[in-house]
């Protein structure tokens, strides 16, 4: 198979695996509900190609099913390759438990110029370890992204190593403050307080 294509799959797969990862589910008020009322929990692979950063990839049924089938352990293609779903033999976890590993494994990071866009960030990332899902923030009003995101490590460890590498600090010559979700979390409590 050709570089590029092997690539696109890739991108594709950890797309699809993004969407029905534990924290996704969480917090993805539409999939979730679509999944859990789902017969078998299947999801057709047309509605999947609706979400922006797959149709970003593809617009090919063909693909995805190239993208997964036999390199997800996460999720599965149905027999008449018209859906997927989250593998049954891993199971989602307990959402309290979810999400304070979630928390354990995010960092923030702050100070990225204004007009960086999701991709750029996306690249940023990879440079640093795995890093299954970030969100970025933005304003509630005008939805313009505000320089900062929530990064999620695969691990706590490789968290931990992205906030002592130096290098990791400096984005296109913008410095970059930051530190573990957690710690962003008091430092913020602390600070806003007395509003």
């Amino acid at each position: 198979m050709n570089p590029q294509r092997e690539e696109r799959l890739e991108k594709i797969r950890k797309q699809i695996e993004y969407y029905f990862d534990d924290i996704n589910l969480y917090k993805d008020r539409f999939l979730k509900s679509f999944h859990e009322e789902a017969v078998g929990r299947w999801i057709p692979i047309d509605i999947l190609l609706t979400f922006k950063h797959l149709r970003e990839l593809t617009t090919s049924r063909a693909e995805v099913i190239d993208a997964l089938r036999y390199r997800s352990e996460l999720v599965e293609v149905s027999f008449d390759d018209d859906c997927v779903r989250r593998n049954p033999q891993k199971p989602e976890g307990n959402h309290d438990e979810v999400l304070k590993d979630y928390k354990r494994r995010s960092v923030y990071i702050g100070g990225f110029p204004l007009d960086t866009t999701f991709d750029e960030l996306k690249v940023y990332l990879e440079m640093y370890g795995n890093v299954p899902s970030f969100v970025t923030r933005r304003d509630g009003e005008t939805q313009q992204f505000r320089g900062s995101i929530f990064a999620t490590f695969e691990t706590e460890q490789l968290a931990q190593q992205f906030l002592a590498n130096p290098t990791a600090g400096i984005y296109g010559g913008h410095f970059l403050e930051r530190k573990m979700q957690l710690d962003y979390e008091k430092y913020g409590r602390r600070r806003y307080a007395h509003i």
